[in-house]
């Protein structure tokens, strides 16, 4: 078992480097409520779908020349 000989590592643990780490209990459980939820679903693949690069965008031509695939 590894033993940390430095004194960084000792006490309690400190807040990581994950979003959960620094999102306040109660948004992040709105924001798991959310994921969970079919309509909330639908809606963001919608705006999605909306978002995406449409095939006469001089950056679509361009990647599409150099053989990229959406996908």
């Amino acid at each position: 078992m590894f033993q940390a000989s430095n004194s960084c590592f000792a006490g309690p643990p400190k807040k990581g480097h994950h979003m959960g780490d620094f999102i306040p209990l109660e948004e992040l459980e709105k924001f798991m409520a959310r994921c969970n939820d079919a309509e909330a679903q639908k809606a963001t693949k919608e705006a999605a779908e909306k978002a995406k690069i449409q095939a006469d965008n001089i950056g679509h031509k361009l990647l599409s020349k150099m053989g990229w695939r959406e996908g």
